[in-house]
């Protein structure tokens, strides 16, 4: 509710002040930098206590089962950023000013962006993809030694302490809420506020496809389980991860939903316990997870937003450095990638107004995968995991001709809602100086000066008798001369 109050006050100031509103985002800035700081250094613990606390044999039996299926979620990820940028129409548009576009940038170091030769640098300077690399080969490092446990429980009291930090600064949600939204609704146009409608409504329809028919079909398809069951053990756990936008709240009641779809199709644990569920859904959960990772999807809105949309040169790029920013909350994600894609980085603030209505979408498709993760692993250590040809087939056929509606009928109904949006070209013709103009008056043709020179006399000598400078100019040389309205 305060939240849901800080951004109908951001609005309305926005709407009120106009411009003088820009000055508020400072505080949007302030809050949105309390968040980052916490993130990184999480990561890195968490990551390394995690994988660390694993014994030898768990690792073996976890690196095969759970790689292969967070390598398949992955690729499902990167297949859903291919198609989503199919839904944006094509409109006219143009990029206004932006400082990210005039900012001398180092060329782009992909050894550097993801092989941390320099640890120590890669964390000084927010290098996301190599500083998950690190703590990913510091976590299977620690996996052999005995002597683990004081360095695991001291990890595991850094990240409790962050998360406390962190939840000091989510306390200030409503009011960096409140700064973000009166600048952004101060400073933005209506054309750009519709266009945001096309951010919205594809990521919506993508995780409602993704978690109410693919995530559920995979299931089907791959274990003895049916498409129902999924949602009648998960339904309350999915509801409530939406109340509360958390999905760490709710992992003990996720674990029994993983437990209970098991006890109720199979006879394989008589005591129906299967401790599995309480080891794999923990672990997963600093992992990537699909609400997260299709989050990204803002990049290429950004570009298509600011009139410059990728194309299949800049996806290679885009894609390989998602996977490693996936692992990072999108707060620190997003800025990175469109700072490597050369984007504009004050885009940023439209998404964190967004994720107001897209944090709510992001932890229920976050927390079918997880659950859905957790399934699949659970039933590849008890041997149940096969594909079941009559569902798969059924249902590949199904979610390609799903993701093909949804994604045109998508671009037809944005293309439908935003043609005629385009109002750039009014805004040059709108212009006005600045100043107050001195005396000036515009001839409709080129003719000869009324008054010739005097004897002796030359042009300057004449425009300062005179008081008056005449010259030419090119009536369309826009920006620099034209009629404006």
């Amino acid at each position: 509710m305060k939240i849901l109050i800080g951004l109908c006050g951001g609005i309305l100031c926005g709407l009120f002040f106009g411009e003088y509103a820009r000055g508020v985002g400072v505080i949007g800035d302030v809050f949105v930098g309390l968040l980052q700081m916490t993130v990184l250094p999480y990561i890195v613990a968490s990551l390394i206590a995690n994988i660390g606390r694993l014994s030898l044999e768990q690792s073996r039996k976890l690196l095969l089962v759970g790689g292969s299926l967070l390598a398949f979620f992955l690729a499902l990820g990167c297949v859903t950023l291919l198609v989503i940028p199919l839904s944006f129409p094509e409109l006219p548009s143009a990029a206004f000013f932006s400082r990210s576009t005039i900012d001398t940038r180092e060329p782009l170091d992909l050894v550097g962006l993801f092989v941390p030769t320099n640890p120590f640098q890669s964390l000084a300077s927010g290098t996301i993809p190599a500083i998950v690399l690190f703590s990913i080969a510091v976590g299977i490092g620690l996996i052999p030694l005995k002597n683990k446990t004081e360095v695991i429980r001291m990890l595991d009291t850094v990240t409790d302490a962050l998360v406390q930090v962190n939840k000091v600064a989510i306390n200030f949600t409503p009011v960096g809420v409140f700064g973000i939204t009166a600048s952004a609704a101060g400073t933005m146009t209506f054309e750009e506020i519709g266009r945001l409608e096309a951010y919205l409504l594809s990521y919506t329809v993508a995780a409602v496809v993704l978690t109410f028919f693919i995530l559920p079909g995979i299931v089907a398809a791959l274990t003895p389980f049916k498409f129902r069951d999924v949602f009648r053990v998960s339904k309350d756990t999915l509801l409530l991860i939406f109340v509360t936008g958390k999905i760490i709240l709710v992992m003990p009641q996720m674990i029994e939903n993983v437990k209970e779809l098991f006890r109720t199709r199979t006879t394989l644990d008589a005591d129906g316990k299967f401790p599995e569920a309480d080891i794999i859904v923990p672990l997963i959960y600093p992992f990537p997870n699909l609400g997260t990772f299709v989050i990204f999807m803002f990049i290429p809105f950004t570009a298509w937003f600011v009139g410059n949309p990728m194309d299949a040169s800049n996806y290679p790029v885009f894609l390989g450095a998602t996977l490693l920013v996936s692992f990072v909350a999108p707060v620190i994600g997003i800025p990175f990638l469109l700072d490597l894609l050369k984007l504009p980085n004050d885009m940023f603030h439209l998404f964190v107004v967004s994720s107001v209505y897209t944090d709510r979408v992001r932890v229920v498709l976050g927390g079918m995968h997880v659950f859905v993760f957790a399934v699949l692993a659970v039933a590849a250590f008890h041997g149940l995991l096969r594909i079941y040809w009559n569902r798969a087939v059924g249902y590949a056929v199904g979610s390609l001709a799903l993701a093909a509606i949804s994604a045109f009928g998508v671009h037809a109904f944005l293309g439908k809602t935003l043609e005629g949006s385009y109002t750039k070209d009014r805004v040059i013709v709108g212009m006005q100086l600045l100043e107050r103009p001195a005396e000036s008056g515009v001839l409709a043709a080129a003719g000869p000066n009324p008054e010739p020179l005097k004897p002796g006399e030359n042009l300057v000598d004449r425009v300062r008798r005179r008081g008056v400078l005449r010259f030419g100019y090119d009536l369309q040389r826009i920006p620099f001369c034209f009629p404006n309205s």
